[in-house]
């Protein structure tokens, strides 16, 4: 190890020898869905340790969407179950030869086509859901305080403090959201079930489409029609098993790693931020209602859309930091074309890794699901630190599961990212 990075890593050591990240998340050890009691605790545990460490934390308070009715929280999966018997119906009417029923098979064909387009341009349909959240929000907000809509709606809160030297050229945000949630089932039972149903909708249209539209004469669907019934319905289970699981969610969950981790590590840079003095302008940010739409933090980029210049402006979600190490960089949002996060502050938050003797990973991640996406999907400089968990979403996510290890390490990552800037 040459001289100079041997002190860079003693400096950065000795920085955070008096830093406990780890006391946040045992103070933030509970249920915090957004607008609720639990959920206002935690607020208010942010607010006065920011002010503890010599801040005056800034507040952006909004109403939440009302929750909708079930009929209409169930609409897409009644409209995949309908598209999938309506389908398997009109195949069997194929034998007859009627020209309604090729009709219709052109129109059933038609959604997993939507559907494959959707994936393919999935930061262009993220980017309009986003833009389409925040102006729904916005109107919300102005909607109540001109008394146009009763105030019986939940309300929660950003919270954000900012360090501004003398001068500066450019921002720096550093993000993580302080509300949790939790799923009918865990993670790993939605991922096998969303990756069943995508597989067998891709079996079952492939069938179809061979069977109406290059070998009608054959007639596959009566050759096969008990496979082909089988496959249909693994794919309306399963597909809407995964929907519903988040559909109807619980307030169950701790969110220690998911994302008390990036509070914690969040607040402790607000402690020490006087003292490593970067150069540039940090703005260290607690968004709410993270988990329901990314909705904090669409209104707080709405609020400051106008002031950004996409060359003055970085943005790092911390999101979540799970009990699998090492450290990882998310570089690329795919699963086909992928988005690309910024590569340049990849590979500086890399060389600093490097220096401090921490081990990091890069991956890709399969959607923007985080709060940064409201600046990467319109050109901003952003990127995402998250680590996987098998406990996220679900009430296991306490502190008994936090690999506290790999959050002190991420919090020296940190301020040591933040002393080269």
């Amino acid at each position: 190890m040459v001289p100079d990075i041997a002190d860079f890593k003693e400096q950065i050591e000795e920085s955070c020898k008096d830093l406990d990240p780890i006391k946040h998340i045992q103070n933030l050890d509970f249920p915090r869905r957004a607008g609720t009691e639990k959920g206002h605790d935690a607020e208010e545990y942010i607010i006065e340790t920011l002010k503890k460490y010599g801040h005056e934390p800034k507040i952006q308070e909004f109403y939440l969407p009302p929750a909708g009715s079930p009929i209409k929280k169930l609409l897409l999966p009644i409209v995949i179950t309908t598209w999938g018997i309506a389908s398997y119906v009109n195949a069997i009417l194929a034998p007859l030869q009627l020209m309604i029923a090729y009709i219709l098979a052109v129109l059933v064909l038609m959604v997993p086509l939507i559907i494959v387009i959707g994936v393919l341009k999935m930061d262009f349909f993220f980017k309009l859901f986003l833009k389409s959240s925040r102006k729904k929000l916005n109107k919300l907000q102005q909607h109540v305080e001109e008394k146009e809509q009763e105030k019986n709606l939940q309300i929660t809160r950003n919270i954000w403090v900012e360090y501004i030297p003398e001068s500066h050229e450019r921002e720096l945000i550093i993000c993580g959201h302080h509300d949790s949630i939790s799923l009918r089932f865990g993670m790993k039972i939605l991922t096998k079930s969303t990756y069943i149903g995508a597989i067998a909708m891709i079996l079952y249209s492939i069938v179809y489409f061979v069977g109406f539209l290059i070998l009608p004469i054959i007639n596959i669907f009566q050759l096969g029609w008990h496979w082909i019934l089988m496959i249909d319905v693994i794919f309306m289970i399963f597909t809407n098993l995964a929907l519903i699981a988040r559909i109807f969610r619980t307030n169950d969950s701790h969110g220690s790693c998911d994302d008390a981790t990036g509070i914690a590590i969040i607040l402790e840079l607000a402690k020490i931020i006087s003292k490593i003095q970067p150069k540039l302008k940090v703005t260290l940010a607690c968004f709410a209602a993270e988990e329901v739409g990314l909705f904090g933090s669409g209104l707080f980029y709405a609020k400051n859309e106008a002031s950004y210049r996409r060359d003055s402006i970085e943005v790092i979600s911390i999101d979540m930091i799970g009990e699998k190490p090492p450290l990882t960089i998310i570089e690329k949002i795919k699963p086909f074309l992928p988005v690309r996060t910024c590569q340049r502050i990849n590979d500086e938050i890399e060389q600093v890794a490097g220096e401090l003797e921490i081990n990091i990973d890069r991956k890709s991640f399969p959607y923007p699901g985080s709060d940064f996406a409201h600046w990467l999907l319109n050109g901003f400089d952003a990127t995402w630190l998250i680590n996987p968990s098998k406990y996220i979403h679900s009430k296991d996510d306490k502190l008994k599961n936090v690999n506290q290890d790999l959050v002190k390490q991420c919090l020296k990552l940190f301020v040591g990212f933040l002393s080269k800037r």
